[in-house]
């Protein structure tokens, strides 16, 4: 079984070697990317459903309260703008993994991880991404009104749930307002699995001429690779083939995390490695054969446990009947800085490549209380911010600055030494390693020569 190769640079040796990680190291000011992970499209073709499960108490016109389940196209339900028209409902799909969080008002909240929910401090964030200082809205049960001054709430216990049987989960659409009160907990409505509209959720992307700007300036403070990810499925973006040329005629090294469902409208030949990534979808053969035109290709597998054996077997029989190079094994990780106690995969196969410094680092929390990778790997959205990383979106203090007020450079320049990893910043993540790196090197006492 082979351990897997970190995509891009692989630590300790290559980033040790790096000029930018010794100015790191020193707290020296003017230190720019290695890497820019960039997620171009805001829409996903899976995975993305953002449903609710069975038994969901929605705040509608007439009633105290009707489980999700029952909800009917023509019923009002309430929503900031006073009451509004359900214009679908139904179950969107079946899952074997919901996550439940409890608020401080005592409601509690189940579905799916990217079901998104509204915050006061940092606006329509998913139920994931939640974290404990976040505020959100609530509505009374007994008034079943709008005034516009809801009690307020804040996430306190997540807890992830599974299933051995996948159980089904719902969401409704409203019109005009996109949300609704679910357990008295105000939420969005991103229904659109069954209207045959793809991603109507987030159809944000980076302006093609901005990214291209963007790439060159990049190329100019010395970033080696960049890697298109999500985000949404940073295939969807409509010039997502320019992009990439943009990316190559900069001399640029590319990488790209896809799901490799949508039909693909760039040159794979110019990608150093296309990883293929889950979803709830049966993989697209034709597709992934494309892809095969790029240097390296493998797949990316979330393992929970012996349970998902049968799965990866699949997965593995899909990378050799499209010649792929790889199958990583990467421990399935919690949110909100929770540990897993995962073992790897008990059989064996020459396909898989399994990161056991994932499985053995998702164990245990961070172990520095400062983050400063990001100054090495940086994360930019489709709406332009460069955060920290993609796991503290819109959180107060992690987002760097915009693309589209200001140059990449002036960004990464003003940006903080370092910020605090909190105790809900997730374990084991893409910044982790080089995190532990630069803080080993600091530590590292001083020859005392004679």
């Amino acid at each position: 079984m082979k351990d897997h190769k970190y995509a891009g640079f692989n630590p300790p040796l290559k980033l040790a070697m790096h000029p930018q990680f010794g100015k790191l190291v020193a707290g020296e000011r003017g230190v720019y990317p290695i890497n820019v992970e960039i997620s171009p499209s805001g829409i996903c073709t899976a995975s993305c459903s953002f449903c609710l499960v069975a038994g969901t108490m929605i705040a509608a016109e007439g009633v105290s309260g009707i489980p999700i389940e029952q909800v009917r196209v023509g019923q009002c339900v309430l929503t900031r703008k006073g009451w509004r028209q359900v214009i679908q409902a139904g179950e969107t799909k079946r899952v074997t993994e919901v996550l439940s969080v409890l608020f401080s008002s005592g409601s509690i909240v189940t579905g799916t991880p990217d079901h998104l929910v509204w915050t006061d401090n940092r606006g329509w964030i998913s139920l994931g991404e939640l974290q404990v200082q976040d505020t959100v809205q609530c509505c009374v049960e007994t008034a079943m009104s709008w005034d516009g001054k809801a009690p307020t709430s804040w996430p306190i216990q997540f807890v992830k749930r599974t299933f051995d049987d996948p159980i089904p989960v719902y969401d409704i659409a409203v019109e005009d307002a996109h949300e609704f009160f679910a357990n008295g907990i105000l939420v969005h409505n991103c229904f659109y699995a069954n209207t045959g509209e793809l991603g109507s959720h987030r159809k944000v992307f980076l302006d093609t001429i901005k990214t291209a700007e963007l790439l060159s300036e990049m190329a100019s403070l010395g970033v080696k690779s960049v890697s298109w990810t999500g985000g949404g499925d940073p295939s969807l973006h409509p010039e997502i083939g320019t992009l990439v040329d943009s990316a190559a005629i900069d001399d640029l090294k590319q990488g790209m995390f896809t799901n490799a469902l949508a039909k693909i409208r760039f040159n794979p030949t110019l990608l150093d490695w296309v990883r293929v990534t889950m979803t709830d979808k049966p993989f697209n053969l034709e597709n992934i054969r494309q892809l095969r035109q790029c240097k390296t290709l493998g797949f990316a597998f979330n393992w929970s446990g012996s349970q998902d054996e049968d799965y990866l077997k699949q997965t593995l029989d899909v990378a050799y009947a499209v010649k792929a190079d790889y199958v990583q094994v990467r421990p399935a990780l919690k949110f909100h800085g929770q540990t897993v106690d995962i073992e790897p995969p008990a059989f064996d196969d020459p396909m898989m490549q399994v990161t056991g410094y994932k499985f053995d680092e998702a164990k245990h929390k961070h172990g520095y209380a400062d983050c400063v990778a990001y100054h090495l790997v940086p994360f930019v959205w489709e709406d332009g911010n460069v955060d920290v990383c993609s796991y503290m979106r819109k959180y107060p203090g992690y987002t760097l600055g915009n693309v589209y007020q200001d140059s990449f450079k002036a960004i990464m320049d003003r940006a903080p030494q370092s910020v605090p990893v909190l105790d809900s910043c997730q374990v084991c993540c893409r910044l982790h390693e080089a995190n532990k790196y630069v803080h080993q090197a600091r530590s590292v006492p001083d020859a005392d020569f004679p």
